[in-house]
């Protein structure tokens, strides 16, 4: 997992996994009340990011393209 540092009342997840065996990530802008939501939810087998916040950009791979990355960071950080 990957955390972009907090930037007001949001914070900003990286989050990576598998989804029918392909390798999936999901960056994801949480309110900071539902973070302590998110971060139990994540010890679980499955988690369905969009019902915890907004999901910025995903897609498949073990990670994502370093442009999107830095796109986030900037964004976000």
């Amino acid at each position: 997992m990957f955390e972009v540092p907090p930037r007001g009342k949001y914070r900003v997840y990286l989050t990576q996994g598998m989804f029918g065996g392909i390798y999936t990530w999901h960056f994801v802008k949480i309110e900071a009340v539902k973070v302590p939501l998110f971060e139990k939810a994540l010890d679980s087998d499955t988690i369905d990011v969009a019902a915890y916040g907004e999901v910025l950009a995903s897609g498949f791979g073990q990670k994502p393209p370093e442009a999107i990355a830095r796109q986030m960071e900037l964004e976000y950080a």
